[in-house]
């Protein structure tokens, strides 16, 4: 009884919060098909940076910090080949990964490119609280992988966040195209110009500080079925 109360903090020190082990709702039972009326939302991943341009300015001011405090907002492993990738969970749904992305030496001008989406189902509004959104960027070992940096989104500020994309939406009337389609085409793009980052700003991409260090590009849209 003790640890399923403390569960969160186990699944924490363990590293596998991001995970949900009994997918079963007190909702299930009265009501099986629930499940298949949720609605899903898409989140892309574009880049993860090697330093947080938060932190850069408070460094060049600070050039006679101890080089502790020159680390800040830095991804761990500086100076080192790295194999990194990023893991996203929420709620019942299956943890989703990235494609590993290697190189020879992590420096703080380092850009790792991914470039991928992802598709999760929402879960009940009605019951309970919403569930976090874990995004962690991981780096490859021989044998599993470890946690570098995250960011966490909280059931609230998922909300907002696809509330504040179908108002887009809304106010897009002429677009035939809905937001979430639009979003995959400027990730694609190899040549990356001012015009280039003016279009996924427009299109909802945000750069979030990391945990740990670091910082990444993403942006999340809800989906809908064709009808």
């Amino acid at each position: 009884m003790i640890v399923w109360w403390n569960r969160p903090r186990v699944y924490k020190a363990l590293g596998i919060e991001d995970s949900s082990f009994v997918r079963l709702s007190v909702k299930d039972f009265w009501n099986k098909g629930w499940r298949a009326e949720v609605g899903h939302f898409q989140i892309c991943i574009f880049s993860v940076l090697a330093q947080d341009p938060n932190h850069a300015d408070d460094d060049d001011n600070n050039r006679s910090s101890p080089k502790k405090e020159h680390l800040e907002g830095l991804l761990p492993g500086q100076g080192a080949q790295y194999s990194m990738f990023v893991r996203v969970g929420f709620g019942d749904n299956e943890p989703q990964m990235t494609r590993v992305v290697s190189g020879s030496r992590l420096n703080a001008n380092t850009k790792v490119f991914f470039r991928q989406a992802f598709q999760f189902n929402l879960e009940d509004p009605s019951f309970g609280s919403q569930a976090p959104l874990y995004i962690t960027v991981r780096e490859q070992q021989v044998i599993s992988s470890t946690e570098l940096c995250r960011f966490v989104l909280d059931g609230r500020k998922i909300k907002r966040m696809l509330q504040k994309a179908e108002e887009q939406e809304r106010l897009d009337k002429e677009e035939s195209e809905h937001l979430y389609t639009k979003q995959l085409a400027p990730m694609l793009t190899s040549k990356i110009t001012d015009e280039h980052k003016d279009l996924m700003h427009k299109l909802g991409f945000e750069l979030r500080s990391l945990v740990g260090g670091g910082a990444i590009l993403f942006t999340i849209a809800p989906m809908y079925d064709a009808t």
